[in-house]
């Protein structure tokens, strides 16, 4: 996993200017973990297909899966090991007590999929209103070609607001080092016209 290290984020000032939708039940995955052992090679790949589109909201399928990384068979402990990787957060504190395991294989798989899970840092964004303006801002994270794995949705700060988190995630195979020269845009639309004001921060990624 990795550790953020974030910047100072300056205030802005704007004046004149494929993952399922939601989570399977833990019958589904454990349904699915079981057809993995099937002899029809179809209906392994079809089960592994149908596990690896898991992410985030499959947090009831945690526990099946952590189950599944002393498996005997290799595949299953590998798609396994995949998929906790790809659910992440959810999945950290129950991969963290199979790090506890007594079983050699299990601790190795939990590690894997621990290795693979990226890290979180929160920034918040202030806006220091002017000319009366009340309306929303559109915020959004500016990369540069240095600045792989990185990614920040989109937010808005509401109407009257004056702050909102954006939460910058970093994959888990980012590069270690310094990201001087991220940048925070701020949009919004005054008089019919989009006013654009940007602020740098720095990034640090640590091991």
């Amino acid at each position: 996993m990795r550790t953020l290290l974030v910047g100072c984020l300056g205030l802005l000032a704007l004046g004149s200017g494929p993952a399922r939708a939601d989570g399977p039940s833990a019958d589904e995955v454990r349904k699915l973990v079981a057809q993995l052992k099937d002899r029809d090679v179809g209906q392994r790949s079809a089960a592994a297909r149908e596990l690896t589109k898991l992410g985030p909201e499959a947090k009831e399928a945690v526990p099946v899966l952590v189950g599944a990384l002393g498996d005997a068979d290799g595949e299953v402990r590998q798609v396994a090991t995949n998929v906790l990787s790809k659910i992440g957060k959810p999945a950290v504190p129950a991969l963290g007590k199979a790090l506890e395991s007594s079983d050699r294989v299990v601790r190795r798989q939990a590690a894997l999929a621990l290795s693979k899970v990226g890290a979180d840092a929160k920034v918040m964004v202030k806006v220091a209103r002017q000319f009366d303006y009340q309306g929303e801002f559109k915020v959004q994270v500016v990369q540069g070609p240095n600045d792989k794995g990185v990614t920040a949705p989109d937010i808005t700060i509401p109407a009257g607001k004056d702050e909102a988190e954006l939460v910058l995630t970093v994959a888990a195979d980012a590069a270690v080092g310094n990201r001087p020269n991220l940048l925070v845009r701020a949009t919004a639309m005054f008089n019919g016209a989009e006013v654009k004001h940007e602020a740098k921060f720095t990034l640090n990624v640590t091991k």
